[in-house]
This record gives C-alpha cells, sequence and structure tokens, in this order.
C-alpha cells in the first residue's frame, strides 16, 4: 500500500487486536465496545483508549485539522 508504519494505527476492541497490532509493529487504539475496558487494555502499549468510535472519530479529526 505504500504507507509507512508509523502512519498507521490499527483499531480493534480485543486483546488479540491489540497483540496483532504490537506483531506488526503498528500503533494500536483500543475502542471499548466489546469485551474488554480500558483496565484491559491500560496494561498493553497503546496510542489511544475510546470508549467509542465517536471519541476515536473525534480525535482522528482533531489530528487532521492541527
Amino acid at each position: 500500500l505504500g504507507v509507512e508504519l508509523e502512519d498507521v494505527l490499527y483499531v480493534g476492541d480485543s486483546l488479540t487486536d491489540q497483540q496483532t497490532a504490537e506483531a506488526a509493529g503498528v500503533d494500536f487504539g483500543a475502542v471499548c465496545t466489546g469485551a474488554f475496558g480500558v483496565e484491559d487494555f491500560s496494561k498493553k502499549p497503546f496510542a489511544g483508549i475510546y470508549t467509542d468510535f465517536a471519541a476515536l472519530s473525534a480525535e482522528l479529526y482533531a489530528a487532521l485539522d492541527a
């Protein structure tokens, strides 16, 4: 795809998603919409933990405007 790893954000709602992002060498954004919550993700490497997709979306749009 021609995208640098540092430009990738893997978004997921499970610890398997987090582990996949870590194995791929990309940042992980946790969305707490599944069986896992903030406490579960805070013990793992992450770029951000979001309570829902609206919170993630707001942060992504803010980053694009910066």
